[in-house]
């Protein structure tokens, strides 16, 4: 009787079952980068999971941006001057109200903007889901519930592989300009 109570009185839906961590965040050193920090994008359309993976991210010393659907994460790559704005890292839930994650990433191969490495996270994670991410470069798909461990630990890897290609392709054009710099 008591519980029927409480389920009717329940003005707002539970959380959705995401995984804690079993242990501390992530109490490394974030990836140092001279000069800047990481920049994530976080696009989750469910608002409590969006913040729950930015603030465990801002924990980790990144610089995240939120977005509740795709057409604001858009948005994102444009400034106001309209100038195309990078990021290290997308986290994208696949499906959301109007265009989709894959959607997204699908177009965006057509744009003429740098596209970020993506991962996805998804509640609906079948063998097909998967498989057309990664057909469409996804670096990684996460069935939710996940360890935020896990993705935290994904985002480490991922920022700087990222970072580390850019600084041998800064030192290759200083090569090719004659700098001498290695």
């Amino acid at each position: 009787m008591m519980a029927e109570s409480f389920n009717t009185v329940r003005s707002t839906p539970p959380a959705r079952d995401v995984k804690q961590p079993k242990t501390q965040p992530h109490t490394e050193a974030p990836v140092h980068r001279p000069g800047r920090t990481a920049r994530v994008l976080v696009v989750e359309d469910d608002g409590e999971m969006r913040e729950m993976i930015a603030h465990m991210l801002e924990l980790e010393g990144y610089d995240v941006e939120r977005s509740p659907d795709i057409l604001h994460m858009l948005e994102f790559f444009m400034d106001s001057s309209g100038a195309p704005q990078n990021f290290d890292l997308v986290i994208s839930d696949i499906r959301m109200p109007g265009i989709s994650g894959i959607e997204a990433l699908e177009g965006m191969r057509y744009c003429d903007c740098h596209v970020p490495p993506f991962v996805f996270i998804t509640a609906f994670g079948d063998a097909s889901t998967h498989e057309r991410a990664a057909e469409l470069g996804a670096a990684a798909t996460l069935d939710k519930p996940f360890e935020m461990q896990d993705l935290l630990e994904m985002v480490a890897s991922l920022t700087a592989k990222g970072f580390q290609e850019n600084q041998q392709a800064g030192h290759a054009s200083n090569k090719k300009a004659g700098n001498g710099e290695a």
